[in-house]
């Protein structure tokens, strides 16, 4: 046989089975039927890449008649079979959840810390990792939301942090001496933020723009209902300067300034107008002016987008973690992926 043609058919079979069980977490329940008709593929294919998963990620649900008459194989997914714990790091403070693949948050921890020195944060990322041992067997993946990202070498870039000679694989041995079967990833805060609204079942837009502040400004794009990422750094907006001074680094200036308002909503006016989003979501230390930035955004613009504050609060992060999670471990169950400065398993 062809070894391209050998290969090409391995391939074609892994992403089969992605696009199946993906198709399944995304709607909860489903039948043969309808996977055959929503996916272009054969019922016997449908069979064939879903029997390993029957009566563990997969549950039978019995049978239902369909249009044709006759009865179907009804399915949903088993979103409690495995967990994730996501692990948020921001400069005063280190939260951390274990959830069910569908977001849902089971066990939660907060706690006040500086992570500015990495050799200190990592004396609390023990206590995580410990704190969640009881879920070892379960965790099907880890994942870090950082105000910053991962270097295409594996060093960290986070305004925040000290952290600037400190790589990926640093973080990567501490958990393997906890969890070592595990998916390890990193991500930015705001884009776990964009993720959780992508999943929120209340938002129905294509185009959602997420900005999470904190010590740090960060932004996350969905752009037809998928993470927008650029070459890997995009969305750093706290980063950009529109005055003399870093954008995060203004407006922690002027917190405290009558202007913060009127300077906010102006940032929020500009990137409605570069981006031409369904919807604003906004998290973090947002919140407290929300009020006062919706009266305006409402009153004194034409045609603004929706703009709301982000119902998942202090674990908005997380839940994004958690999501991000469940579609890493459904990828490397399916088709497998290389480990990276960004994604470890």
């Amino acid at each position: 046989m062809n070894k391209d043609v050998d290969k090409n058919s391995i391939n074609s079979k892994k992403i089969n089975r992605y696009r199946i069980l993906k198709y399944i977490y995304e709607n909860k329940s489903t039948s043969q039927v309808i996977l055959s008709k929503s996916l272009g593929l054969s019922e016997s294919t449908i069979s064939r890449n879903i029997r390993p998963y029957i009566d563990n990620l997969l549950v039978h649900t019995g049978k239902s008649f369909s249009t044709g008459g006759r009865k179907a194989n009804l399915f949903s997914f088993n979103y409690s079979y495995k967990n994730i714990l996501s692990i948020q790091i921001d400069r005063d403070f280190l939260r951390a959840s274990i959830g069910e693949l569908d977001g849902r948050i089971i066990e939660y921890y907060d706690k006040k810390v500086d992570n500015y020195n990495f050799d200190e944060f990592k004396v609390e990322l023990h206590n995580v990792l410990k704190y969640f041992n009881s879920y070892k067997d379960k965790i099907a993946a880890i994942v870090f939301g950082i105000s910053g990202y991962v270097l295409p070498n594996g060093n960290f870039y986070v305004s925040i942090l000290d952290w600037n000679n400190i790589k990926s694989i640093d973080l990567v041995n501490v958990v393997k001496q906890y969890f070592n079967k595990s998916i390890i990833a990193f991500e930015n805060d705001a884009n776990l933020l964009a993720l959780r609204e992508l999943h929120d079942p209340s938002q129905t837009g294509n185009h959602i723009l997420c900005l999470y502040w904190e010590r740090g400004l960060g932004m996350g794009l969905i752009l037809d209902r998928k993470l927008y990422i650029g070459r890997g750094a995009s969305g750093e907006i706290g980063q950009c300067v529109f005055t003399s001074k870093k954008l995060e680094d203004y407006l922690e200036s002027i917190l405290r300034s009558e202007k913060i308002v009127w300077e906010i909503t102006k940032v929020l006016r500009n990137l409605f107008l570069l981006f031409d989003p369904d919807l604003i979501v906004l998290n973090g230390k947002f919140e407290k002016f929300f009020k006062d930035i919706h009266k305006i955004w409402t009153n004194e613009f034409s045609n603004p987008c929706k703009l709301i504050v982000s119902s998942g609060g202090d674990k908005a992060i997380l839940e994004g973690g958690i999501y991000y999670g469940a579609e890493l471990y459904l990828r490397n169950l399916t088709t497998g992926f290389k480990s990276n400065g960004k994604v470890w398993r």
